[in-house]
Order: structure tokens, then C-alpha cells, then sequence
């Protein structure tokens, strides 16, 4: 260990005693930045090392391989540190992506070790490095990241790392008793979800214990890895590589550097004694002939993999950014409100963020849709837009436990239809109340959410598809659909109207049978569409609801009229990848100022895995 990593951890230790340590991580790391602080990211290992060790303790068996997995944790602190918008605490954060990057390793491991020698020393073990006691024990990892984030805040600082309660409000910059209230709640949740996995949590809590101790050797790596010593292990463990590549074992990261004179052995070199490098040894293929440069670029052979795995790799992370920005952004009632100043609108946000997070995969028993789908549940229908949004979101989540509310909602969605009980001819959906004069943005929500009803086992009038057919094809325009149907055309016509008029006629399409008419509306209306292409919308994120909604309908990635071919799926998420801020969100201008619907707008354009 270097003299001056010495030196630097007792004056850290000398200005803690003396009270000179700043209260807030985000401090800390302003210094780190700005000035090249060393001593301001020291106090921050000093603080949370045995917390990040813990994690990756319990993920790995081997105690070399979580100090490398806990030191490449602080160097991708390090890496970012000037480029992401930090909370006062970063205690959650780091607890996160020490989980990755022990899973990341662990997974390596597991393959590696198909190629190593038998000779290698095998470590002795205690009960705790069992399989079976270990992945007990990362059930707590596991729950904790389920939870809300202003939760594992507090319960990471406090029953992880050992904080105060009130030294946790003060790094928080929370009350007391904010604080109090986020950790009861919070252990009340992860105790009952551990519950259910049949695990005690205070047994767990001083199992934990057990694996958590840090010592000054390990602070001492970690400030030599932020100051440019560290092995190539712990440097190809820092790349940030998507984890759905891993999951999916299309690559396998590649930890070497290439010594002169080395031939076709690799060395993983660990930051402790020789002997360590031995246990690292892998052995290349002598048929291998890809250049050393391919095999290390960011940790992995990146010049050897199709374009679309890089997009796909963009993809998912911006997926998983998104979903943890709404997770964070949800209050503690289980709702998004606030983002709609509209009177009548309560709920209508709630009901667009549960739908995108399903949309995107998240499973609906995920505790913020549940606490989403338990705060919809009990709203009373009052706007087309909400109860709209309300039923899709109850179609996919529990169809059959809110199946009574469903049809309740078709049957206050039909009423709602202008014209429809009055001559039979539907004229739209509207925001107002007393529904005077439709606009084809409610009836597009509209149109969605019978449709979700429908797919739920709604009962619906059995002339209801037949009339919304005809309602399009007899608003159409030359230029497509406007957003209300004036005399003469006074409105133009708008590529999101458009593409609302087409997700329209496709979801009749699957209830009642097309006829000349609506074929012939189904492709102008689809050559208008992509006349629009390039065209700035007045709400981006609205526009890439409904593109994806038609993608869906159609079940085609790209749109095609002719020689036209528009491919907005590829294209709009790259837009997407290009312009998501470091915390997750989008944001725009007007209607896309708001970063909440934004975001929400786009991450269900995103979708699922594979779409």
C-alpha cells in the first residue's frame, strides 16, 4: 500500500474527529469535481465501503472477487460523478449498482470457471458462502430495490450502513420526521415482502452483519483505483455494458490486458499478491485472431457485434432509466398527480405512468403499479380522458379482479359518445363536461380504452364499432384527420390527429369487419401519415403514444405506403436515446415541458423487450 493512500486516510480520519466532514455526498462530490478533491472522495468511501462490500459480498462467494466488484463500484462513482444529477445521498445509488456489478461478475465467474485448471486453490468457507445462505441473503438486495426510492433511501443509510437518524435526515436534507415516517413505512414493506418469501427480516439484518466488514486495505484499494492504479479485472468491471446483454449471455466480458511479449494467454490481474493473478489465468483459443483492441474496447469484443445489439443495448438502458425515474417521481399515496392543472383531470397522469411502466414490462404486481392500480381503483368516473386511460390500466393489470369496474366503464364511455344515443351517429368524445363538442384526442383515448374493455370480456353495443368506423370515414380530410371536425375543413389536418384516426380504424378492424369506404380511408389516411414525417409535432410525446400504438396494432415496426417506408420505431427510439436527460426523463417544449407525462409518453414507445 502506497505512503501517501496512508497518509490520506489518517487525515481523513483526523477531520472526522474533528467535525469537519461535510454532511451531504452531493458536497462531497461537487469537490471531487470541481477541484480534484481526493480527500472529498475518500471520506465518501470512508463512508460507504462497508455497505457496497456488504453487497457484493452477499452476491459473491469469493472475498477477492467482492473487493473487485466493490472497487469497480466506486470507480463508475468516479466516472460519473461530473455527469449525473446527484441526490444528497447517494447511499441508494451506490447500492444498486454495487448489485449489478456483483451479478455482473458473479455471471463471469460462473463461466470462467468452465475453463480454469483444477489446481486452483479452493477458499475455505463458512456456512454464510453456501449457495443456498447467500442467495437468502440477497433476497434483501432483491427487495430493496423493489421498493420506492425515497424508501430505500432511508433504509440503506439507517439498517445498512449504520447511520443515525438524525445524521440520515441531515445527508438526506429531510426532516426527522419525514425520515421517521419513510423508514417505518419503508420496513413495513420490506418486512411484509419478505415475508411472503418466507424470510425474517431481523434475522436477515444480523446475518448481513456477518459479511460486511471493511477494512482500511480495502479503502485503500478503492482510493488507489480513483487515483489510476487498478487491475484490468476491476477496469473492464467499471464499463458500464447494458445488463440485458448479460442476462441474455450474448456476451461474455473479456477482462486482459495484452503485456509485451504475451502470446495468447490473458491475465486477470487482481489488485493483491501474485497468487491472485494465477487464479485469474484464461486461456485463448490459438485460432483467435481478432486484434487485442476488439477484445478490451470497453470491456468487451464491441467491434464484433451486429448493429442492431448496439441499438438494442441503447434501448434497454433507456428503458431502465425511465422506469426508474417514474418509480422515484411516485409520492407516497402510489399516484403521479400534480402534472395536470385540468380540473377533472385527478388521476389521469396515475393512469398514464401505470400504463407506460406495463407497457415497458414491469410486472403489474411491481409495488408502484400496485400502489398505482390501487389508487385508480377507487376514482369515480368524471373525464373521458381518465377513465379512458383508468380502464386500460385495470384491462392489464387484474382484469379479472376489477371486472365489475371495467364494465362500468364501457358503459359510461358509451354514454359519453356525442350523437350516439341520440341518432345512433357518433360525433366524438370530449373534455368538457357537458360534452357539447368532440375532438379527436378524447376520441382516440376513447377508442383505447373500449377496446382494452373489450379485451377484458366487456359487454359493448353490438352496433358501438360499426358507428366509430363510419365517424372516421366521414371526417376525413384530404390531408388526413384534424382535431375537430369543422364545416368545410376550417381545421387542418395534423399528423397526431392522423395517427389517431388510424389506431381508430385498425382497432375496428379487430371487433367488425372493414368495408370499402374504411379501407379506402385506412390508406390515404396512411399516405397522409407518412407525408408528415419530419415535421415537428406539437407534442412529441403524444405523437409517440400513437405511433406506437399503431406499430402495435399492426404488428410492424415500420410504416409503408407504396415506395414510402417510414421506420419509426428505429428511428424514434434513437431520437429518444440521443436526447434522454442523465436522470432518466425527457423533456420538451409546450405540452413536453412536463417531464413526468413526457417521459411517461416515451417510455411507452419504447415498450417491452421486443417489440
Amino acid at each position: 500500500m502506497s505512503h501517501q493512500s496512508t497518509t490520506l486516510l489518517k487525515r481523513i480520519c483526523r477531520k472526522a474527529d474533528a467535525g469537519e466532514v461535510p454532511g451531504s455526498d452531493r458536497d462531497l462530490l461537487r469537490r471531487f469535481v470541481d477541484g480534484c478533491d481526493h480527500d472529498a472522495f475518500a471520506i465518501l468511501t470512508a463512508r460507504h465501503a462497508a455497505m457496497v462490500f456488504g453487497v457484493c459480498r452477499r452476491h459473491l462467494p469469493s472475498v477477492q472477487d467482492a473487493e473487485d466488484a466493490c472497487q469497480a463500484t466506486f470507480l463508475i462513482l468516479a466516472k460519473r460523478a461530473s455527469n449525473t444529477r446527484w441526490q444528497p445521498s447517494i447511499a441508494n445509488w451506490l447500492h444498486m449498482t454495487a448489485r449489478r456489478v456483483a451479478s455482473r461478475l458473479r455471471r463471469t465467474t460462473q463461466r470462467r470457471l468452465k475453463c480454469e485448471t483444477r489446481s486452483s486453490v479452493h477458499e475455505s468457507s463458512s456456512v454464510l458462502d453456501e449457495i443456498s445462505g447467500r442467495e437468502l441473503l440477497s433476497l434483501l438486495d432483491e427487495e430493496l430495490n423493489n421498493l420506492a426510492a425515497h424508501y430505500r433511501d432511508a433504509l440503506v443509510l439507517c439498517c445498512l450502513e449504520g447511520v443515525s437518524r438524525e445524521d440520515a435526515a441531515e445527508r438526506l436534507g429531510i426532516p426527522a420526521a419525514t425520515l421517521k415516517t419513510r423508514l417505518e413505512r419503508g420496513r413495513r414493506r420490506l418486512e411484509a415482502a419478505l415475508s411472503r418469501r418466507g424470510v425474517s427480516f431481523g434475522a436477515l439484518l444480523l446475518a448481513v452483519g456477518e459479511l460486511d466488514a471493511c477494512g482500511p486495505n480495502l479503502l485503500r484499494k478503492i482510493q488507489s483505483t480513483i487515483s489510476g492504479t487498478t487491475s484490468p479485472l476491476v477496469q473492464a468491471l467499471a464499463q458500464e455494458i447494458p445488463m440485458s446483454l448479460l442476462r441474455n449471455s450474448v456476451i461474455a466480458i473479456v477482462f486482459a490486458l495484452v503485456a509485451v511479449g504475451l502470446t495468447i494467454g490473458i491475465h486477470f490481474v487482481g489488485p493483491a499478491a501474485a497468487k491472485e493473478e494465477q487464479r485469474e489465468q484464461v486461456t485463448l483459443k490459438a485460432s483467435d485472431t481478432r486484434s487485442a483492441d476488439e477484445k478490451i474496447a470497453g470491456g468487451y469484443a464491441a467491434a464484433t457485434r451486429p448493429e442492431v445489439d448496439k441499438f438494442q443495448e441503447g434501448v434497454s438502458a433507456a428503458r431502465r432509466n425511465a422506469v426508474q425515474f417514474l418509480k422515484d417521481k411516485q409520492t407516497r399515496e402510489g399516484n403521479w398527480e400534480g402534472a395536470l392543472a385540468t380540473t377533472g383531470m385527478d388521476g389521469g397522469t396515475t393512469a398514464l405512468v401505470a400504463l407506460a411502466l406495463l407497457e415497458a414490462g414491469v410486472p403489474a404486481k411491481d409495488p408502484a403499479v400496485a400502489k398505482a392500480v390501487d389508487h385508480l381503483a377507487g376514482l369515480p368516473p368524471k373525464t373521458t380522458y381518465v377513465v379512458s386511460l383508468q380502464t386500460h390500466v385495470l384491462a392489464r393489470a387484474d382484469a379479472k379482479t376489477h371486472s365489475e369496474r371495467i364494465q362500468k366503464n364501457a358503459d359510461w364511455l358509451q354514454a359519453q359518445a356525442i350523437g350516439w344515443r341520440k341518432n345512433g351517429k357518433i360525433e366524438g368524445w370530449s373534455y368538457t363536461a357537458d360534452n357539447a363538442r368532440g375532438d379527436n384526442s378524447n376520441t382516440h383515448f376513447a377508442i383505447m380504452g373500449l377496446h382494452a374493455a373489450a379485451g377484458a370480456g366487456a359487454k359493448l353495443d353490438d352496433k358501438l364499432w360499426e358507428a366509430i368506423r363510419d365517424y372516421y370515414v366521414r371526417t376525413r380530410l384530404p390531408g388526413g384527420w384534424s382535431y375537430i371536425d369543422a364545416p368545410g375543413g376550417a381545421v387542418p389536418a395534423t399528423e397526431s390527429m392522423t395517427s389517431a384516426a388510424l389506431v381508430g380504424l385498425t382497432v375496428v378492424k379487430k371487433h367488425d369487419k372493414a368495408t370499402d369506404a374504411s379501407r379506402e380511408a385506412m390508406e390515404k389516411g396512411l399516405v397522409a401519415f407518412l407525408g408528415f414525417s419530419g415535421r415537428p409535432a406539437k407534442s412529441t410525446g403524444y405523437q409517440a403514444l400513437i405511433s406506437a400504438e399503431l406499430g402495435t396494432l399492426l404488428e410492424s415496426k415500420e410504416s409503408k405506403s407504396g415506395d414510402k417506408i417510414l421506420k419509426w420505431y428505429r428511428e424514434g427510439a434513437e431520437k429518444m436515446i440521443m436526447s434522454q436527460r442523465p436522470d432518466g426523463s425527457w423533456t420538451g417544449a409546450g405540452v413536453d415541458a412536463n417531464a413526468v407525462l413526457n417521459t411517461a409518453f416515451n417510455l411507452f414507445f419504447l415498450g417491452p423487450g421486443k417489440k
